[in-house]
């Protein structure tokens, strides 16, 4: 059995002090208590300092990025599967975070376009990574324009005018897409 002794107890005026004040003593008392008791104190105050210093471990959280550059834009003007990338750098003077996949913003289109998630390709980076950017440094997302399933002539194609960016800053970005439907823009996240 473990036993836990003590307990505080106020006494009367100290032998000569005419003060008015009650003085604290201790007084010993023994509690027994059950083992299984006292392995569940300790594993629930074992618990409570773990997490308190994970907490306290962990550092201040840095912000999201709020002050931004972007620039970038699409890379090739030939045919085929077209690559543009979105660089955005920390303008501000303290480091800070980006995270996700740029926003992509596509005109009022006579002709549907397929928007989607890229993975599963080092170039497209892994979703839900948070990057951090000390000042002036920079983060960059790749975005594929694919024309879709056609010969890419004039009668049967079109000219994608659509901008891509994060928060407020963005950049343009084209390319040419079937008419048909089958075209599609693919969004890879942000990456160092």
């Amino acid at each position: 059995m473990i036993e836990a002794q003590g307990a505080l107890v106020n006494a009367g005026p100290a032998k000569g002090c005419h003060c008015g004040r009650r003085r604290t003593t201790l007084r010993l008392m023994r509690y027994r208590v059950p083992p299984a008791l006292a392995v569940v104190a300790v594993a629930l105050v074992a618990s409570v300092v773990f997490a308190l210093g994970s907490v306290a471990s962990a550092g201040p959280r840095i912000p999201r990025c709020s002050v931004v550059r972007a620039s970038g834009g699409d890379y090739n003007g030939g045919g085929g599967t077209m690559f543009a990338e979105v660089t955005i750098t920390n303008a501000g003077m303290r480091t800070c975070t980006i995270s996700g996949r740029p926003w992509i913003r596509l005109p009022r289109l006579a002709h549907p376009v397929t928007v989607e998630d890229w993975s599963g390709d080092p170039l497209a980076g892994s979703p839900g990574t948070v990057v951090t950017l000390s000042p002036r440094q920079h983060a960059r997302a790749f975005i594929l324009i694919i024309p879709g399933s056609c010969d890419r002539g004039v009668n049967v194609s079109f000219l994608l005018q659509a901008r891509a960016g994060w928060r407020s800053r963005g950049v343009a970005i084209r390319g040419i897409v079937c008419d048909n439907g089958s075209g599609q823009v693919a969004v890879g996240s942000f990456k160092h």
